[in-house]
């Protein structure tokens, strides 16, 4: 078992990292600051596991954690995804602390994550700090507040597309994505017809 009660792991490359079970912990609870907690920052954490590993204040900021595995994870007092990507992560049977947990969940992309959707979004077992930015397991996109995509159709659901265009673009350019990725989404959006 790997019990952690402050670091930062900056610029890593850890692929395949092995957390399960593991305890990042933040140490006296009486004097905890996000300080006190775990942060990855700039970090490649694809395919990694975190199965029944206990998270508190734990921190990801620019991560990819594409493919990674937290089904049975208890997140304690606050996490943060923040710029982070979660495409067909696991993160079903999570489990909450006895003490209160908040999330801020901004600018993620979630598409195909496994997940409890009552858990998270119906009636979520923990507070929402700030959930903005995300790109849903279902295909659909929650941009500053608002749906702009539901279920994949952008053209029913949007009403003025292009005053978002900017920000998809940022948005899907920031996570590095391929040339015909960002050639479907100029075709959705824009009608412009673009060879891949």
């Amino acid at each position: 078992m790997i019990w952690v009660r402050s670091a930062i792991f900056s610029g890593a490359y850890m692929r395949k990292a092995n957390f399960q079970k593991a305890s990042l912990t933040c140490g006296a609870l009486h004097a905890v600051t996000l300080e006190n907690g775990i942060f990855f920052q700039n970090v490649t954490l694809i395919g990694s596991q975190f199965q029944q590993a206990r998270l508190c204040l734990t921190r990801f900021h620019s991560v990819d954690l594409t493919y990674s595995n937290f089904s049975e994870v208890t997140f304690v007092l606050r996490i943060e995804f923040i710029n982070t990507n979660l495409i067909y992560s696991d993160f079903r049977y999570i489990n909450i602390s006895e003490h209160p947990t908040s999330m801020k969940i901004v600018n993620v992309n979630m598409t195909g994550t496994q997940l409890d959707s009552k858990v998270w979004f119906s009636e979520p077992i923990f507070q929402y700090e700030q959930l903005a930015n995300l790109v849903l397991p279902n295909d659909t996109w929650l941009v500053d507040g608002k749906i702009l995509i539901d279920f994949g159709d952008a053209r029913s659901s949007v009403s003025d597309t292009f005053e978002y265009l900017t920000l998809i673009f940022s948005y899907i350019v920031s996570y590095g994505s391929s040339r015909s990725y960002i050639a479907k989404w100029l075709v959705i959006f824009a009608n412009i017809p673009v060879s891949t």
